[in-house]
This record gives structure tokens, sequence and C-alpha cells, in this order.
């Protein structure tokens, strides 16, 4: 029955120990990761990137604040990758949530007017993107599949 009791509470102890271990904490240098590439009509794909940030500086704050997801599309002609001009997005602050060990969440981007790219020579697009933080500091690159445009 003593034995028992122990075990019990080294169980208990332990289970303690590991509830209260720190959360995980992130770099703080954003970092993405591609989650779900969907086209989502002739003229749309909709892009999902998560991303973590160890100091919780992810986002816009307001208007005035520069664009934080640059973004370059690559159009595909005869066989070479051919960089073409981008808009950029703007991805807002989150809001509301505890950031003492960082911030993790997720990015959905909507790419329109894929009509742009319906000239004969071009075999199929994709895109690289990067995130930048409130410092500055830049995440690594993302890119979406390579997708034929028809």
């Amino acid at each position: 029955m003593k034995l028992s009791k122990l075990i019990l509470s080294l169980f208990a102890f332990l289970t303690l120990i590991v509830g209260c271990k720190k959360d995980k904490d992130y770099p703080e240098t954003p970092q993405l990761n591609v989650r779900e590439f969907l086209r989502a009509s002739a003229y749309e794909v909709r892009w999902k990137i998560g991303f973590t940030d160890g100091d919780g500086d992810f986002g816009v704050r307001n208007e005035d604040d520069p664009d934080n997801f640059i973004l370059t599309i690559y159009s595909i002609e005869n066989g070479q990758a051919i960089e073409k001009a981008a808009n950029n997005y703007r991805i807002p602050q989150i809001q509301d949530v505890p950031i003492e060990n960082g911030v993790e969440g997720e990015i959905l981007l909507a790419i329109d007017n894929l009509d742009l790219f319906l000239i004969d020579g071009i075999d199929s697009v994709y895109y690289r993107g990067y995130a930048l933080d409130r410092a500055g500091n830049q995440s690594n690159s993302v890119e979406s599949p390579r997708f034929a445009i028809n």
C-alpha cells in the first residue's frame, strides 16, 4: 500500500513538473512555412502560410507602416524563370494575445488577377515571399508550388 502511494505521489510530482514547463520560445526572427496552396479559380490562388515570431512584433500596427509581406512572382517562359513585379501585402498585428513567449499564427493570402499571365509563352507561375517584423527582421523565404496557367 505504501509503495503504491509513493508511486502515485511520484507520478503526481512528475506531472506537476512537466505541466509547469515553460512554453516553447521562438527565435526573434520570424519563421514561415507553407501550409496549403490552392488554385481557387482561373483568376485566384489562396496561399496559407504559418508563422512564428519570438518577440511578438509581427504585423503592421497602422496604415502608415510599410507592407510587411514581400511577394515576387516568377513566370516560367520557355523553360526560364522570369521575375515579375508583384503587389506586396500587409499582415496586421495580432491583437489581444500574450507575447512573452512569442506568437504564432497563420496568414491567408488571396492572390488574384492571374488573367495577367494569359499570354503566349508562359507555361506556369510560382510565388516566393518573405515577411518583415516591426524591428525589420526578415523571415526565411517560402515558395509556392508551380502551377500551370491555362
